[in-house]
């Protein structure tokens, strides 16, 4: 290493926070966004939960194991995350559906998830997402 690059593990950010506190590993993402107590909820089960609404897109399944299947398999539109991550994340769908820019009128059905925006994902969330997806979209 070169006058002040560093080391970035894995699963931790470029602040150093670690799995469970803001980290790219699927266990932290799982946990502060995608699972039942997440801030976007999406496991939650009224929307990708087993039985919500829309299943047809991808199923967050029970558990974080179920949660990353159901991406990876997806639903009638393919996976919203592809087996193995993407080197570009921007072009997954997971990226693209989820809400950037505030919220969109409830009666448009826009790509901006959580349906409604009740939570807008910051580009700090984002860098976390795209990270995981680009180091292979892990079970860790």
């Amino acid at each position: 290493m070169q006058g002040g690059d560093s080391l970035i593990d894995a699963g931790q950010t470029s602040s150093g926070s670690s799995d469970g506190g803001g980290g790219n590993t699927w266990a932290s993402l799982y946990a502060d966004f995608f699972g039942p107590t997440g801030k976007a909820a999406c496991g939650g089960g009224a929307c990708h939960g087993p039985g919500g609404a829309y299943t047809a897109y991808w199923t967050c399944g029970a558990s974080a194991q179920g949660c990353l299947q159901g991406m990876i398999a997806g639903g009638t539109l393919g996976p919203i995350v592809p087996d193995g991550g993407a080197t570009d994340p921007t072009t997954t769908r997971l990226h693209n559906a989820l809400c950037k820019t505030g919220c969109a009128p409830a009666a448009l059905m826009s790509c901006e998830m959580p349906f409604g925006c009740t939570y807008t994902f910051t580009s700090g969330d984002l860098q976390r997402i795209d990270t995981w997806i680009t180091q292979g979209a892990q079970n860790n």
